[in-house]
């Protein structure tokens, strides 16, 4: 097994300089997008409290995906906005996340941070500061939480996903949870 993050213990004390405890020192620095295995050579991957952290997480469904050898297992734990530092954030709707998959140059960072920085730092709209704070957090490329979902969202981005991606859902469990065993393959969404 190996523990996978985008930072070094060093850069992850300084993106959460209040986290309690020792900050564990991945075996391997990778982005969630890029992971550094062949296809179809994993049995299992766990992603705990990563997908809220994704811009892309479209892409990073199906890279995980691809990385699964067959008879694998995807799990992924993603917290329901309405009982985090979310709640106060609308729910990103599916076909924003397909906009910003199909189009990934028109991404849109600073909307990104500064509606993150309104709703979740609660600094009001017209606020200067407001700006200078979105900046901030980009120039940092600051891990935030770029989308917000509730469980019903996540069931459409996994059904989706299972569409695009020919996959056969042998369970799924929405208590923060979604299990994608990887069954038979098929054509990605292009």
């Amino acid at each position: 097994m190996w523990y996978i993050d985008r930072s070094n213990p060093d850069g992850l004390e300084k993106q959460y300089p209040g986290a309690s405890g020792k900050v564990v020192c991945p075996n391997l620095l990778a982005d969630a997008t890029q992971l550094p295995f062949a296809p179809a050579s994993l049995d299992f991957i766990i992603a705990s409290h990563v997908f809220e952290h994704l811009p892309f997480p479209l892409m990073a469904l199906r890279v995980w995906y691809e990385a699964l050898a067959r008879g694998g297992v995807l799990l992924l734990k993603i917290p329901d906005k309405r009982y985090t530092l979310d709640s106060r954030r609308s729910r990103t709707p599916l076909s924003h996340l397909l906009a910003e998959h199909e189009h990934p140059d028109l991404f849109d960072w600073r909307s990104h941070y500064a509606e993150f920085v309104e709703n979740v730092q609660a600094r009001k709209p017209v606020e200067p500061e407001l700006s200078q704070a979105a900046a901030d957090l980009e120039a940092a490329k600051f891990n935030i939480h770029y989308h917000a979902r509730i469980d019903t969202d996540i069931r459409e981005i996994i059904d989706d996903t299972c569409k695009s991606l020919a996959l056969r859902l042998a369970h799924q469990d929405f208590l923060g949870r979604a299990l994608l065993p990887k069954r038979s393959s098929g054509a990605a969404r292009p």
